[in-house]
């Protein structure tokens, strides 16, 4: 089985996630209305329209780090507010770490499940950096973190792509349940304090769907 992500796959990838996020746009305005804006899923889909409009118009990326500075500014310029710098940030620390790569091991069009998981990481960093939160605090970070981990660790246990995909989407959904319970210490919700508990934080909802996807195309 497949030991290797190709750009090609990762485009399929953001395209799905694209249409999921308009599709959810109802659920995830539920899920903020109860402890935010009620914006999320509004912002999100303007950012996902955007983001469907770039990946079929035909437009062809020579590597992986050009594709995903794409799809950072495209969502920092069409999602807006903090959700918009959050995403932004995530896919622009994967691309300049994807750049590094290419500069020491010619990653250009495919990479390794470690690369792969190393960009991740890299990805998360910078959401962390941006948000100023960690794991627990009810954000985006609780479907993130997890999810990575996983990546991390079927790399070091040289599992398939597939193997590796599946663990993280499990482990994603586990920390987007896990919000349900958590008090939010950062975002519109942390004004809440104990009322944001029993509410699903709608960031670690979006970010979910980004393994839901992945997970159902491999």
């Amino acid at each position: 089985m497949s030991k290797e992500i190709t750009l090609e796959q990762l485009e399929e990838w953001l395209l799905a996630y694209a249409e999921r996020l308009i599709e959810a746009e109802p659920y995830l305005t539920e899920l903020d209305a109860a402890i935010g804006d009620a914006d999320h899923g509004v912002n999100m889909r303007r950012g996902a329209e955007q983001l469907r409009q770039r990946l079929t118009n035909g437009e062809e990326f020579p590597e992986i780090a050009t594709f995903l500075r794409t799809i950072a500014m495209t969502l920092i310029s069409s999602i807006g507010g903090a959700a918009g710098a959050l995403y932004g940030s995530f896919f622009l620390h994967a691309a300049r770490h994807a750049s590094q790569l290419m500069r020491d091991e010619d990653l250009w069009c495919a990479c390794s499940l470690e690369h792969f998981a190393q960009i991740s990481r890299s990805g998360l960093k910078g959401v962390k950096q941006r948000g100023k939160a960690e794991q627990g605090d009810k954000t985006m970070i609780d479907a993130l973190e997890p999810a990575i981990e996983a990546l991390e660790e079927a790399a070091r246990s040289d599992w398939t792509i597939a193997e590796a995909i599946n663990a993280a989407h499990k482990s994603a959904e586990e920390g987007m349940h896990a919000t349900i319970q958590l008090e939010a210490r950062r975002g519109r919700a942390s004004y809440l304090g104990p009322r944001s508990v029993n509410h699903q934080d709608p960031g670690a909802t979006s970010a979910y769907y980004l393994f839901e996807t992945a997970a159902k195309l491999v």
